[in-house]
């Protein structure tokens, strides 16, 4: 119990602190096979997967500051790392779906956003990070939702979610915590123009992990988008949304990840 107590703090505090290719140096005994504008090498691995998780402009422009957070969670070069790919249909998130909207993999793409889940495990554990990037701006600002929801015997703990735009990072931390999940309400920016957002954690158990955004189509406020359980009908497999906040959330698709730790 102490080693894990250990290992979660040194997660959490790596989250804290942290098209041109270069062939035939070394990195640590890798390959360079790209360098941001910030200097940033990355291998051929790193670069995929940062392409994946974020899209190409924010690995272009990647600092180190960004590279460590990432790569402190999921140690990109030396372990196998889960992420796989699934386009789903686009949507326009101010026009509800009749009907709840299909899982799709661990990736989904709409015309305004996408969002994709990454793990790297160990023997005890795995760490999740989950990304969602704006693509166009959104028209409303207001408190969106993000979380994931688990079965079988998961357990997550530690969560930490950044939101970094064009103007300023953010550290959201509206959490509401059930037996089976958690979410976070995030206010967006009013005025950004680019906004990603990473939530990260540590996982353990046997099982799956649905993850989700929910983007509020009015403005709400916090105490709203706090209305929800967590359960497999709710929006993307996670929220189920009651009271002053049913009908608000424009029911995106949702993701999902296994995991199998002793």
């Amino acid at each position: 119990m102490k080693k894990k107590q250990i290992l979660i703090l040194g997660l959490i505090l790596s989250m804290v602190l942290g098209v041109k290719n270069v062939f035939a140096e070394d990195l640590d005994n890798h390959n360079v096979y790209f360098v941001s504008d910030n200097g940033i090498k990355l291998t051929e691995k790193e670069y995929n997967l940062f392409n994946e998780l974020y899209g190409e402009e924010y690995t272009v422009n990647l600092t180190k500051e960004q590279y460590d957070r990432v790569n402190g969670y999921l140690d990109i070069n030396n372990k196998e790392i889960e992420i796989n790919t699934a386009i789903d249909k686009e949507e326009n998130p101010f026009i509800k779906y009749s009907g709840k909207a299909p899982l799709r993999s661990t990736y989904v793409q709409t015309t305004y956003k996408r969002i994709a889940i990454s793990k790297s495990c160990g023997t005890y554990s795995c760490n999740v990070v989950m990304t969602l990037q704006w693509l166009l701006s959104p028209a409303i600002r207001s408190y969106d939702v993000m979380g994931i929801r688990y079965n079988g015997s998961v357990s997550a703990e530690s969560p930490f979610t950044i939101m970094e735009t064009n103007e300023m990072t953010t550290y959201p931390a509206s959490y509401v915590f059930k037996s089976n999940g958690f979410g976070n309400s995030i206010k967006l920016s009013q005025t950004a123009q680019s906004i990603y957002i990473t939530q990260a954690f540590v996982a353990s158990g046997t099982g799956r992990i649905y993850g989700t955004y929910q983007h509020a189509t009015s403005s709400v406020s916090k105490g709203t988008s706090q209305m929800y359980n967590i359960n497999e009908t709710g929006l993307g497999d996670v929220f189920d949304f009651y009271g002053a906040a049913n009908g608000i959330y424009d029911e995106m698709n949702g993701v999902y990840i296994n995991i199998s730790t002793n």
